[in-house]
């Protein structure tokens, strides 16, 4: 929902670039009052503090009725839409953008109205309710067309593609993504030619073309493969997988299952153990060369001594003295010897980008922390989460952002976490947490404690851009190993995903023909 997020961002600063006249009147000094309340309530949003922002910002729209001011009424109104669709309180969500929706069309605001009914249109097919979300997506389509928005037409047409897949109208759906295919093609955005081309394959797979398909996946790969790790690029795997599959062509539907593993995994393993060995060869030759070249400038100046020692306790006080001068070499050159190694382990199991445990060191720690779970009957809980639209941001602000945005997850998880918790980065935006002694009830309160953490933080030169994550909990219960125990995790992480994310659920019960997701493919891959 790129579009839903702009406004999003768009409105909020907005909101907050309003200024106050100097000499103010007793209705400006009513809208000064409202403009601190909606400011309040903004800044009690960043700070999660969802429940004292919900009332904040509901005195300030109670107090709309006695200003004039539409502009600030529209902020007003844009701030509590913003806060229940986050929230999940959906219903609310639309009674306040349908309000909203009667400022944009008595303002003549095309644009704005254009984008106010597409938001609708995601909260009624959010409720299911695909038929009133065609028609808001419909009426949203014929404003882009009129205002000859070519992007807006382009997502407006993948949006109400996939509302015609999720009905199962597989015709409609097909005719509607190949538009906004091309549409995205002509604006020159690949990406989203791609991810429309992905979705249109699956429409094709699940109309029995397998074979059509295939062609749909190959086109969109190596467009999606360029921005590395993303959940488009997954679904194309598992995709061609499938249709595959269907082909009777298992030879290459085994490719396409391990190919993210493959191309993600062998890579950055290969990379870390260049790197290691080189640092260790490194090491080892200097240490030896050094210890080499000291000894020997011990041993000629002690013959030297020696030699040029004329009486007995000079001679003693010299021996005394390269005694020590040897103990303390001996000593220094353990130390050296300890560090380097405590560095090199550091170096072997832990993430390069974030300082988080890497995926075999988190494994490790798993192991452990399940046998002992197991052998004295303790609570043990499982966490999968990964960051919200990443691939966005990635697009946004450029991987360099993208690799801060994971920096400032790891050091915020590393300032959150316990110390008996555990946590790694299995791969791209994707992370592993084990917690010892921790139950249910108390694993969901870990697990709102992380994501409200993280949606709190902000990242310089993205601060309209507010960075969310997705939460699967499983807690051991009857699982036979820690695999079957992540693997509950990564479906409840599925589940978040279908459900709007930015938030976390606890495993309750296995989905009828669930494929593994993300986090537990990249670690059966290479367990």
């Amino acid at each position: 929902m790129l579009k839903l997020n702009t406004l999003f961002f768009c409105c909020a600063l907005f909101a907050h670039g309003m200024v106050a006249a100097q000499t103010a009147t007793p209705a400006e000094n009513l809208e000064q009052q409202i403009q601190a309340l909606l400011d309040m309530g903004d800044k009690l949003v960043i700070e999660t503090r969802y429940e004292a922002a919900t009332q904040t910002l509901n005195n300030a729209y109670n107090l709309l009725g006695t200003a004039n001011n539409s502009a600030l009424a529209r902020n007003v109104l844009n701030s509590l839409a913003n806060l229940y669709y986050s929230t999940g309180e959906l219903a609310l969500a639309e009674r306040y953008y349908r309000e909203l929706l009667s400022y944009d069309e008595s303002s003549g605001d095309t644009l704005a109205l254009s984008v106010t009914l597409y938001n609708l249109g995601h909260v009624a097919a959010s409720q299911q309710r695909f038929s009133e979300a065609d028609d808001l997506f419909n009426q949203a389509l014929r404003l882009n067309t009129e205002l000859n928005d070519v992007s807006g037409r382009a997502y407006t047409l993948k949006a109400l593609g996939v509302n015609a897949h999720a009905t199962g109208d597989l015709v409609q759906a097909k005719s509607l993504l190949l538009k906004s295919a091309e549409a995205f093609l002509s604006v020159g955005d690949e990406v989203q030619h791609a991810a429309a081309l992905r979705n249109l394959a699956d429409v094709e797979l699940e109309s029995g073309l397998p074979q059509t398909a295939v062609n749909y996946y190959l086109e969109a790969l190596p467009v999606l493969a360029q921005s590395g790790f993303n959940a488009a690029l997954l679904r194309c795997y598992r995709g061609l997988s499938l249709a595959f599959e269907q082909l009777s062509q298992f030879d290459k539907a085994l490719i396409a299952q391990r190919a993210y593993s493959d191309l993600m995994q062998t890579g950055l393993q290969q990379q870390n153990l260049d790197t290691t060995l080189r640092i260790r060869e490194e090491l080892d030759i200097r240490r030896y060369v050094d210890a080499n070249a000291t000894l020997e400038r011990n041993r000629q100046q002690q013959q030297q001594a020696l030699a040029e020692s004329r009486s007995l306790v000079r001679l003693q006080f010299l021996v005394l003295m390269l005694a020590a001068a040897l103990v303390l070499l001996v000593y220094t050159m353990f130390r050296r010897s300890e560090q380097a190694a405590i560095h090199m382990q550091k170096l072997a199991t832990t993430d390069e980008l974030t300082r988080l445990h890497n995926r075999r060191a988190i494994m490790e720690k798993g192991k452990n922390e399940w046998q002992r779970a197991v052998r004295y009957r303790t609570p043990l809980s499982c966490l999968v989460f990964d960051l919200d639209h990443f691939k966005s941001i990635n697009d946004t602000y450029g991987h360099g952002k993208g690799d801060e945005v994971l920096r400032a997850m790891g050091h915020q998880l590393i300032a959150t976490l316990r110390q008996s918790d555990c946590v790694g980065r299995i791969g791209g935006e994707e992370f592993l947490l084990f917690a010892p002694e921790t139950d249910a009830s108390q694993a969901e309160i870990l697990a709102e404690k992380i994501r409200k953490g993280i949606a709190n933080y902000r990242i310089p030169g993205m601060e309209s851009r507010k960075i969310t994550i997705s939460i699967g909990i499983a807690t051991l219960l009857d699982e036979t190993s820690l695999e079957q125990l992540i693997q509950h995790a990564d479906e409840a992480l599925y589940q978040v995903k279908n459900n709007g994310r930015n938030r976390s659920i606890i495993y309750r019960k296995q989905l009828p023909g669930f494929t593994p997701g993300p986090a537990l493919q990249a670690i059966m891959q290479r367990a």
